[in-house]
């Protein structure tokens, strides 16, 4: 099934609806004001059932609520991609539940509320989320705010400890049980129309956002930093100068090798970031199999897991992030790319988080 869809979002709900996409005949200005969430997404939907579906497939107390999936414990998961610092081969997953959908915004809004936790940054001075980014999920937020809110909605599920995954429970989450690249399947399915600048995705990365900045700013000029190589300073060119999409949703000029920067050093990106990066409203794309939702793309994900970095002479620990994000490639989405760290004191307009849940054993009489 094929639709195009403009997503706009209030602070607590969000409104769907079917539009008609068409490429401006002046393309704005790169100074001009950026629209806080995509223009258009044009979205293909990936197998599997809808939410709605698969809502009421669960028995009865196998989560905390009907917002959680029960995954079966696994007692030889091993990752597709090993590291050399992961130890065992293999590790032992008892049973758990994962959340269907990313933290939003409002979800993050009202944890806000109920305790004082400070607000991202990028929301208004009052504390409030930006109009149209309620559904999107809540970025800006170190590892230790999810904690924070996790242990926040432990305190109102009795019964259930709710906390951050380790990277394990990621991924045999979103591999499921036909242990496939992409959460739906074994390819990515993304197809790209240069001539009016429409792509077909079952999830928001860097071809997204490419996609849209090219037809709305493509002519517009745009400021990239260039390395030490090229002497350093600034260099001023039109945006379609230096991004390119192919066909399957392969991007050039993103990020470049030698003195250029690329996209990710220019003022449109900067400023991209500013209004909390190009996300997409969670549960834009159709569900896994499993039914969960955004498990590819749109923000990379906090873990408790950590990850060993050599920086010159010495090694810094970071906490392990997975799933890919909105400024991603296809390659860095898939369900077994690994080794992507940040640190866990920082906040990052590409990684956001979601829950999973362990049921609190009885104590012994």
């Amino acid at each position: 099934m094929r639709c195009q869809s403009q997503l706009a979002a209030s602070l607590l709900t969000a409104t769907m609806f079917v539009a008609q996409t068409a490429a401006a005949d002046d393309p704005p200005d790169s100074n001009d004001a950026l629209d806080p969430v995509p223009a258009s997404v044009e979205i293909i939907e990936a197998a599997g059932p809808t939410t709605s579906d698969s809502a009421t497939a669960l028995p009865a107390r196998t989560t905390p609520d009907d917002s959680f999936v029960a995954i079966s414990a696994n007692p030889a998961f091993s990752f597709r991609s090993p590291l050399a610092t992961d130890g065992a081969a293999q590790v032992a997953l008892p049973a758990y539940a994962i959340a269907r959908d990313l933290v939003t915004n409002a979800d993050y809004y009202l944890f806000v509320k109920a305790t004082g936790h400070a607000a991202p940054p990028g929301w208004t001075a009052d504390g409030e989320v930006p109009v149209g980014l309620g559904t999107h999920p809540v970025v800006q937020v170190g590892r230790a705010d999810a904690e924070a809110y996790a242990a926040w909605e432990t305190s109102l599920a009795p019964g259930w400890t709710i906390r951050l995954p380790v990277e394990a429970e990621l991924e045999n989450a979103a591999r499921g049980a036909d242990d496939t690249l992409f959460p739906w399947g074994s390819s990515p399915d993304v197809i790209y129309d240069a001539d009016d600048g429409a792509i077909e995705t079952p999830l928001d990365f860097a071809g997204v956002v490419t996609a849209d900045y090219l037809r709305m700013y493509g002519d517009a000029e745009t400021a990239m930093s260039l390395g030490a190589t090229s002497g350093g300073g600034v260099e001023e060119l039109d945006l379609d100068q230096l991004l390119s999409e192919s066909v399957d949703g392969s991007v050039a000029g993103w990020s470049l090798d030698g003195g250029a920067s690329g996209f990710v050093r220019t003022d449109l990106y900067a400023r991209t970031l500013a209004v909390l990066g190009y996300t997409t409203a969670v549960g834009s794309f159709a569900a896994s199999p499993s039914g969960l939702d955004d498990m590819a793309g749109n923000v990379w994900e906090w873990t408790e897991s950590s990850r060993v970095v050599p920086t010159g002479k010495t090694m810094a620990v970071e906490a392990a992030v997975r799933g890919g994000a909105w400024s991603s490639d296809l390659a860095s989405c898939t369900t077994t790319y690994r080794g992507e760290g940040r640190d866990p004191a920082g906040t990052f307009g590409d990684v956001g988080f979601r829950l999973v849940a362990s049921a609190v054993s009885a104590p012994s009489s």
